[in-house]
């Protein structure tokens, strides 16, 4: 026998919170309303529920009866799930606004380094990301920033490479 749960996705128009709706989790006559994710200013999308703490009042999901006409079911989400569901909603963006900005910093500090090494930046969205220096010899640095205060670096290099680069580093540093 095939089971069948009738479910779909509702888009909040304001801001493209989502909502799911399923018959499948709540028992039979009932409707599960959750909150989904949230569409960011970039296209990706966070889960609203990542955002509420554990011992934070407030819900992210309800039970309502499929014996409910739509407008007593609009009424419950709005009063029981859109209060906290902006709270939530407002979280996420300023999560998403902060690691964002945070990106953009790296991303300086990156271009930064690739101007001053004159080396190619090997593309990839993840940390850290890499210098490399084609040629024999090559050299490869990977770079790991942390916020816009603090920045790793780590070299692959022959050991003369290495104390070249340590003899660079300990010189006194020349006035501006």
């Amino acid at each position: 026998e095939e089971l069948h749960y009738e479910h779909f996705l509702l888009i909040r128009a304001r801001d493209g919170l989502e909502l799911f709706i399923s018959g499948r989790w709540s028992g039979k006559n009932h409707w599960h309303v959750s909150l989904g994710s949230l569409a960011m200013p970039d296209g990706t999308k966070q889960s609203t529920r990542d955002h509420k703490r554990r011992d934070e009042e407030g819900e992210t999901s309800l039970n309502t009866s499929k014996t409910k006409t739509p407008e007593q079911i609009v009424r419950d989400i709005r009063r029981r799930l859109w209060p906290f569901a902006d709270e939530l909603c407002a979280r996420a963006l300023a999560h998403h606004q902060k690691k964002t900005d945070e990106a953009n910093r790296r991303d300086a500090i990156r271009e930064r380094l690739v101007k001053a090494s004159h080396y190619q930046l090997e593309k990839n969205d993840r940390e850290p990301a890499r210098l490399t220096k084609w040629g024999t010899p090559h050299i490869r640095a990977e770079i790991r920033t942390y916020g816009s205060d603090e920045v790793k670096l780590e070299f692959d290099a022959t050991p003369e490479q290495a104390e070249q680069i340590v003899a660079i580093l300990c010189q006194p540093r020349p006035e501006t």
